[in-house]
């Protein structure tokens, strides 16, 4: 089973494999967006939660999606990361769960409040770029958290802990603007801004994953996920 319709869901009903799967409950749905503050919407998030969670046995595992953003100390009192602890919280209650947290995800996506959409429609539009000098992001191409989460999944002893799937190397946001630059050959109008931090996740447990599935994060890892989106 599969909850969800965005980004994520559609990358894991893509993947057959989960379809057949009776056993797992893939929850790809709820709160996206870091900057919402909407009770509402977290509120929303919480009941579909608890109603998925309801309806699985003991014994089905329950997968839910979190953020590597609860690494940021700059994010600690942000209302998305605290309402995501929560649901951590909940989802570890149930039998058999596997909490995944993600960087910025990245593949083809109509939300204009992306990182990469926000700075693809500013370059192609010509409007200027707010640059946080000092962060940093983490990335990952949606496809590949789909092919990285199978051996978590599959590995009951991989079951009832917090795995993070993401690139081990961060890059800085004028890193990111530059190779956008270099594959619409277009250039970008940005203005720097004294703002942000760097942090660090732990993947080592995801890179054993992803050598022994062919999976390689090579220097181009960023340049390779902007040609598959953006390229023309």
């Amino acid at each position: 089973m599969i909850v969800g319709s965005g980004l994520l869901a559609q990358a894991y009903n893509s993947a057959c494999y989960y379809k057949k799967k009776a056993n797992i409950c893939i929850y790809a749905s709820g709160v996206s967006n870091s900057s919402c503050v909407d009770d509402h919407e977290f509120n929303r998030e919480k009941s579909l939660l608890l109603s998925s969670i309801s309806q699985l046995t003991d014994k089905q595992l329950f997968v839910y999606f979190s953020t590597c953003a609860i690494y940021d100390n700059e994010m600690q009192n942000n209302a998305y990361v605290r309402h995501k602890l929560a649901m951590e919280k909940l989802v570890s209650e149930h039998e058999n769960y596997l909490i995944i947290r993600l960087p910025l995800v990245v593949g083809k996506s109509p939300n204009p409040n992306t990182l990469f959409n926000h700075i693809y429609s500013s370059i192609i539009e010509g409007r200027t770029i707010l640059v946080w000098e000092y962060a940093r992001r983490y990335i990952i191409d949606v496809d590949d958290i789909v092919k990285l989460s199978r051996y978590f999944i599959d590995n009951t002893d991989m079951h009832n802990l917090i795995v993070n799937i993401s690139s081990p190397c961060s890059y800085s946001i004028t890193e990111i603007i530059e190779t956008f630059e270099r594959v619409l050959n277009r250039n970008a109008t940005h203005q720097n801004v004294k703002k942000g931090k760097a942090y660090t996740i732990d993947v080592r447990k995801m890179l054993e994953v992803a050598t022994s599935s062919n999976l390689t994060f090579g220097k181009d890892y960023l340049g390779k996920v902007v040609r598959k989106y953006y390229e023309k």
